[in-house]
């Protein structure tokens, strides 16, 4: 990671969390590579660090229910494609419930996971137990079992995203905290994106920054500090 920029971007993305180089990742796949993304400090030094890293495949819809298990085929593969590893683990998840009430509500998703082409057991106690030894299942009514479910670890993905993207022609730079500028309201509409080392021409700006995106001032005329880290300049 190097702290040369170029003056001007396709796009600009801001935050170099596991989310933002997703983003440039999956740019780079539709062959958009003129992207620059920017990190204040390191990627993955935010949020992304210590998530959990879950990977579970069962949503509210069937949308979101296939994107969640193209997620998963992704993490299958890109320890083969990029050669840096991603913890991936499809061991298993348990969703319990302790009331009839819950295991209702549970079995209607398992009919849904059904529907939307998942694998999914309905299970009691007994087999709970057999899934997971150390649990104490007093008090437990029964639950599902999701075999494709599973975890990651969140830093070791996003480098493998990272390391795909410079492949492809990517620029991803560290200790790039600056402040976003939009100069006219006239077209075409250029961003200005200001750093201790240059500045950045883009027409396109995507602020990917978690919690950090609370800091965010107004979106144009010299307010958006907080996209990158910066304290907001008014």
């Amino acid at each position: 990671m190097g702290n040369s920029f170029r003056s001007k971007a396709e796009v600009l993305i801001v935050g170099g969390g596991v989310a933002g180089v997703s983003v440039a990742y999956h740019l780079a796949k539709l062959g958009i590579t003129d992207v620059l993304l920017c990190e204040r400090k390191q990627l993955t030094c935010g949020t992304t660090w210590h998530a959990a890293g879950l990977v579970t495949q069962l949503r509210a819809t069937r949308n979101m229910t296939e994107l969640a298990k193209y997620t998963g085929e992704l993490f299958k593969s890109l320890e083969a494609e990029t050669g840096q590893a991603t913890g991936f683990r499809q061991n298993g998840s348990l969703r319990l419930a302790r009331t009839v009430e819950r295991f209702l509500e549970l079995k209607r998703g398992a009919s849904m996971a059904r529907n939307f082409g998942l694998p999914v057991e309905v299970i009691g106690p007994e087999e709970i137990k057999d899934r997971y030894p150390p649990i104490n299942t007093d008090g437990i009514v029964g639950g599902l079992w999701m075999e494709r479910d599973g975890q990651v670890n969140p830093v070791d993905v996003t480098m493998a995203m990272a390391k795909g993207a410079r492949n492809a022609g990517v620029t991803a730079t560290a200790l790039a905290q600056g402040i976003l500028y939009t100069p006219t309201p006239e077209p075409p509409f250029w961003n200005t994106f200001l750093t201790p080392y240059s500045a950045v021409l883009t027409p396109d700006v995507l602020g990917v920054m978690g919690l950090g995106g609370c800091t965010c001032g107004a979106t144009t005329r010299g307010a958006v500090g907080g996209l990158a880290g910066a304290g907001v300049d008014s």
